[in-house]
């Protein structure tokens, strides 16, 4: 019989780099762009990139690329952290909407649509918003 040490942990994801975005005033710290992070993914993480390690063949100048993700509604319209309950008033009340799709998803997106987000998310224009839901179709 083998002895398991409670202590031990695998780390699958050592690999990956992760970034979390939330509003500005829900940060846990600035980073260097003075863009509001938090330290760990939550119900605050409105926006993320992760870093993905890719195999030899596929490997560019810098060894890496990263996902961009940001929280929408399923209609694919970026959500709005300042305003309270904002999809419930978007997404219709259909069974479909209802049952099958959950409320708010993190959806991938290139990097402009990515950074547009989080300038938004910064305390910039709430014009991104409607050019964010331009660019995402």
């Amino acid at each position: 019989m083998v002895a398991v040490s409670e202590n031990f942990h695998i780390n699958h994801n050592q690999n990956l780099e992760e970034k979390y975005y939330t509003r500005k005033g829900l940060e846990s710290f600035l980073d260097s762009e003075n863009f509001p992070r938090l330290n760990s993914d939550g119900e605050n993480v409105f926006a993320k990139a992760i870093k993905n390690k890719l195999s030899k063949s596929f490997v560019n100048n810098s060894g890496a690329k990263f996902s961009y993700y940001i929280l929408t509604d399923p209609n694919k319209k970026p959500y709005d952290p300042s305003i309270k309950h904002s999809v419930e008033s978007k997404v219709p009340k259909n069974f479909i909407n209802k049952v099958c799709k959950s409320e708010l998803i993190f959806t991938e997106v290139n990097y402009t649509i990515f950074h547009k987000y989080i300038s938004f998310l910064k305390g910039e224009s709430k014009k991104l918003l409607q050019e964010i839901s331009r660019d995402i179709k």
